[in-house]
């Protein structure tokens, strides 16, 4: 909602593909836009975060008014990945995916979500192959009637055999 966490972050854990935890500072990474640039192999656990110092002038919104929003604006809650679609240039990943009339297309147990059309839920019984069949169809959707290529945002990870 129009700051930056990463500032914020002291640490970070990541897990690696053979199940390994380590814990990493913040200077570690590289850090742009809406992306943190990291090891290859290696996700997201868990992070510390350090807010002792922040300026409460330069803070617009409470964190209670941050949490709201976010509530009223997405599927909080819920069993889903985030944010499923990068923005692309000049438009919104939901913007496109509801023009599509897509909110609410599910396969299997994964369902496009109501309340945010960049959010893809499970319903409890979802499995990844469900996932990634909406994630498919869902760019396809869009590539077809909008002319957009949607960019997956959220890593996908697949086994090595």
């Amino acid at each position: 909602f129009g700051g930056e966490t990463w500032r914020y972050v002291r640490s970070v854990d990541v897990i690696d593909r053979k199940g390994c935890i380590h814990t990493l500072p913040a200077s570690a990474f590289t850090v742009g836009y809406r992306q943190v640039v990291m090891p290859a192999d290696h996700w997201f656990v868990r992070a510390e975060f350090d807010f002792t110092n922040t300026d409460r002038q330069a803070v617009p919104l409470s964190i209670t008014d941050l949490l709201k929003k976010r509530g009223d604006s997405q599927p909080i809650g819920s069993f889903n990945c985030g944010s499923v679609f990068k923005n692309p240039v000049g438009d919104y990943a939901a913007a496109l995916i509801e023009r599509c009339g897509l909110k609410g297309k599910q396969i299997g147990g994964a369902f496009v979500s109501p309340k945010h059309a960049n959010f893809i839920i499970n319903n409890g019984e979802a499995t990844a192959h469900d996932v990634m069949c909406l994630m498919t169809h869902i760019m396809t959707e869009v590539r077809q009637h909008c002319g957009v290529q949607l960019e997956p945002e959220v890593r996908i990870i697949q086994n090595e055999v």
